[in-house]
């Protein structure tokens, strides 16, 4: 092999089209999550709520939704509602091809504090 200069420019050839292929397969791979190519469009609750009002979704979805739908961080999301004051638990997905759900569930209320015994709703 090493006396056959056409066998040796065959696999030089071939060596120099495999690794461009990896650069340019590297550099696709690197840079299409960030750009803008799939801009989130929708933000969907699946639930109705009783006791969160949306405006305090709205504010933790606007300071933790950042990127687009493969890049951003919904772990993040998730704890931020999470810490929202009726929020028990909160599960976030993303959906193709743009959407994110939110499915919230919301502590239920055992009492409430100052009324008379027979105004009670105990649920």
């Amino acid at each position: 092999m090493w006396h056959q200069p056409r066998v040796m420019t065959a696999v030089s050839d071939l060596l120099f089209l495999a690794g461009g292929a990896v650069l340019l397969t590297a550099a696709v791979i690197w840079s299409a999550p960030r750009l803008n190519f799939f801009p989130l469009k929708e933000v969907t609750l699946t639930r109705e709520l009783q006791e969160i009002r949306p405006a305090e979704i709205e504010q933790v979805v606007n300071e933790r939704l950042h990127g687009n739908f493969f890049t951003v961080n919904i772990e993040a999301l998730r704890a931020g509602l999470e810490h929202l004051p009726w929020v028990r638990r909160a599960e976030v997905w993303r959906k193709w091809p743009a959407r994110i759900e939110v499915r919230i569930e919301e502590h239920r209320v055992a009492a409430h504090w100052g009324e008379t015994p027979g105004d009670l709703d105990l649920d």
